[in-house]
């Protein structure tokens, strides 16, 4: 029998003879894929175009659904904006989803990098339907949590897990297209950069038309649907719903600069932070942003916040902050100082860093209190007590922070990793970062209970040395900052035993330090009835300022048009910026508490070792010798006044410190009169080096000065 053309003529066959033609023809179209394709129905490059990143969240605390393990997690959501059902890992292509996080160049293809569309999870996306990607690093179906496995009816398996969690301070994210015609070429289909995102608020689309360009818009109603035994094996166990739209949210807080965390009895606690909102974060928006304090445990006070100008990060319009700045006043020594800041913003909605503040004298919630968690606190949460800080450091024990090593890659072993085996890239993996701690004392001084810490005004949550830790008199005690301590136990093939040893003065921390911006603190805790304060003994910065300032460009007042500086401190709180491989941040003169901190490089790296070297000269001048003629009589005191009241124009010093003719850390009228006073009356002599010998100064103050090496009196000299 021939068909030729029998589809298309009704003179020879009657209607009966053909009607089951057209079912053998498709049949055959189908058997070889082209079915959707002769009916029209077959997605194209332009219906994937219109998959959309629709909604995210990046602190998810109490937002559902939960995943396979009863967990509140990451979540991305994906709406499909075509009239098409897409097959996400069909004869088109392969479609996938990446943060970018982990790009290696070596590895494009990184399994780290992306999460894939397979068929064996979500191949079938229906058309204005939306799917959950859980970003919870919870890819094995073995992660699973039995108990909350079995009451979901096992319907986990067709849950969709990427290899990555989301970054609460904003990324960015895109899905693109594989094709199975060109795999090194994959299209971008959709791509979302979202700012930093506080607890339980989602980034979503809204309105979700694909046809026109996105806006996005914050929401405390998310709406990410439900998990739920799909109708289909190859559709995802999870779909959203559709977005409603922007709410109020409340104002977001972020410290990011400080003057100091141990200011002098005498000195305003400055801070500075960032304030975003919903809306344009300006003057106008807020009703009242300022730092609440209180003072060994008195009457809570306030203090009002200045705005100082906006600033929009350069690399995302949707980060806009505004900058504020305020002072605690100035406090007695060793007062114990709570504070916070706060802000209400039009709205009346209120945001407080810390968050959750708990009330006065309750402390963190209880998770196990029967009487539920406590004021301030959501369900099963810890609430915060607040930030604190002691006036005045108190260097009378004797310790020093003398270096600090936080990118070491060649320097020194740890010896705990001795044996162990590196891998690629970590080839150095055996080099830990570390500080160092000087005893300056001649007596043995007992560690125990002491802190480390890397937040300033967190002490309570720092490091803290063992029962039995101790440093020698003048040792140099070695601190691996290596997230290597564990709780005591004995160890076995896959736990070894914890490495802290402080019989052979082994320590080993909690945290590890980050070489590109970053602070250490030394904090001594100190008992009272009205409970445990920490008080500085040393520390040190690094970075643009600090780890707080996170910021990429300049703060710009719009009505100045000028600059906000940084704030100020003290040259020996070392403000620097990265430390790089190998180098270190080390104490110049060697182990005193307020010389100023000098970036070195590798050769001039000193663990265990008292620092200096090449580094800086040593500082030999002659107490009071203000004009440099190797002899203390009254042209010194005449030229020490000339200096105070004239200036440079009646006299400059070649050497400030021989100025201070008492060693109070100032020149003032005070120093003359004591020179006068010892060449006349008697009276007691400079502190050393002095008046008739040249030296190095035992003692270190602000004004330590490089010309002071090249005083004439000196000159052949030991």
């Amino acid at each position: 029998m021939v068909f030729r053309n029998s589809l298309y003529s009704n003179q020879t066959h009657s209607k009966s003879q053909l009607s089951w033609l057209p079912l053998v023809v498709v049949g055959m179209m189908a058997c070889f894929g082209f079915l959707s394709e002769l009916s029209g129905q077959e997605a194209t490059i332009e219906d994937y175009k219109k998959l959309r990143i629709n909604e995210i969240i990046a602190d998810n605390d109490l937002v559902e659904p939960q995943n396979w393990r009863c967990r509140n997690v990451d979540m991305v959501e994906i709406y499909n904006g075509s009239d098409k059902d897409l097959n996400l890992d069909g004869p088109l292509g392969t479609v996938r989803m990446s943060d970018g996080s982990l790009v290696n160049d070596a590895q494009p293809n990184s399994p780290f990098r992306y999460f894939t569309f397979r068929s064996q999870n979500a191949r079938i996306l229906p058309a204005g339907e939306r799917l959950i990607i859980f970003c919870d690093e919870s890819t094995n179906p073995d992660d699973r949590d039995e108990a909350c496995h079995l009451e979901r009816n096992e319907m986990d398996f067709n849950e969709l897990h990427a290899g990555f969690r989301l970054d609460s301070n904003g990324e960015t994210l895109w899905i693109e297209i594989q094709l199975r015609s060109d795999l090194d070429n994959p299209v971008k289909i959709h791509e979302v950069q979202y700012p930093s995102l506080p607890e339980d608020v989602a980034f979503a689309r809204f309105p979700e038309d694909v046809d026109n360009l996105d806006t996005f818009v914050f929401t405390t109603a998310p709406t990410f649907g439900t998990c739920q035994i799909p109708d289909v094996d190859t559709q995802s166990a999870c779909v959203g719903s559709a977005n409603e739209g922007a709410t109020a949210i409340r104002p977001d807080i972020e410290l990011i600069d400080y003057q100091s965390n141990a200011p002098g009895p005498d000195e305003a606690a400055q801070f500075r932070i960032r304030l975003r909102d919903e809306k344009d974060p300006s003057e106008d928006n807020f009703k009242e942003v300022g730092i609440r304090y209180r003072v060994d445990g008195g009457e809570e006070m306030s203090v009002t916040m200045s705005f100082l100008g906006m600033y929009t990060d350069e690399g995302n319009d949707l980060e806009k902050w505004s900058i504020w700045e305020g002072d605690i006043p100035a406090q007695a020594a060793g007062s114990l100082v709570e504070f916070h800041f706060t802000a209400t913003d039009a709205d009346d909605l209120v945001d407080t860093t810390p968050g959750r503040i708990c009330d006065y004298g309750t402390g963190p919630c209880d998770r196990n209190d029967p009487d539920g968690p406590g004021p301030g606190c959501s369900d099963g949460q810890e609430c915060n007590t607040r930030l604190q800080y002691v006036v005045g450091r108190d260097t009378s024990l004797g310790l020093v922070i003398n270096e600090v090593v936080p990118n070491n890659h060649s320097i020194i072993e740890d010896p705990s990793e001795i044996g162990r085996s590196c891998s690629f890239p970590n080839l150095n993996c055996r080099y830990d970062d570390f500080i160092e701690l000087v005893n300056t004392t001649k007596e043995e001084i007992d560690l125990t209970g002491l802190v480390l810490a890397r937040g300033p005004f967190r002490p309570e949550r720092g490091w803290v040395f063992r029962e039995g830790s101790k440093i020698e008199g003048g040792e140099h005690l070695i601190i691996w900052t290596d997230n290597d301590d564990k709780e005591p136990d004995p160890g076995d093939e896959n736990d070894p035993p914890n490495p802290n040893n402080p019989l052979l003065g082994a320590h080993h921390t909690t945290f590890q330090l980050d070489a590109s911006r970053d602070e250490i603190f030394l904090f001594k805790p100190v008992s009272s009835e009205a409970g445990t304060r920490f008080q500085l003994i040393d520390a040190a910065r690094w970075g643009t300022s600090g780890r707080y300032y996170t910021v990429s460009g300049p703060i710009v007042d719009p009505v100045a048009e000028a600059v906000v500086p940084l704030l100020e401190r003290p040259e020996s709180l070392g403000i620097y910026g990265r430390v790089g491989q190998d180098q270190s941040l080390a104490r110049v003169p060697n182990a005193q508490p307020t010389s100023p901190w000098i970036l070195t490089d590798k050769d001039d790296v000193t663990p265990g070792e008292s620092n200096g070297g090449d580094i800086l000269p040593e500082f030999l001048f002659r107490r009071g010798d203000a004009n440099q003629d190797t002899v203390l009589d009254i042209a010194d005191a005449v030229a020490n006044l000339s200096f105070q009241f004239l200036g440079a124009e009646g006299f400059s010093p070649k050497c400030m410190d021989a100025l201070d003719v008492d060693d109070n850390g100032g020149i003032d009228v005070t120093d003359p009169i004591f020179a006068l006073s010892y060449q006349f009356l008697g009276t007691a002599a400079p502190p050393a080096p002095g008046p008739t010998e040249c030296g190095a100064d035992p003692t270190v103050d602000t004004l330590v000065d490089e010309e002071c090496v090249y005083d004439a009196s000196c000159e052949g000299e030991e």
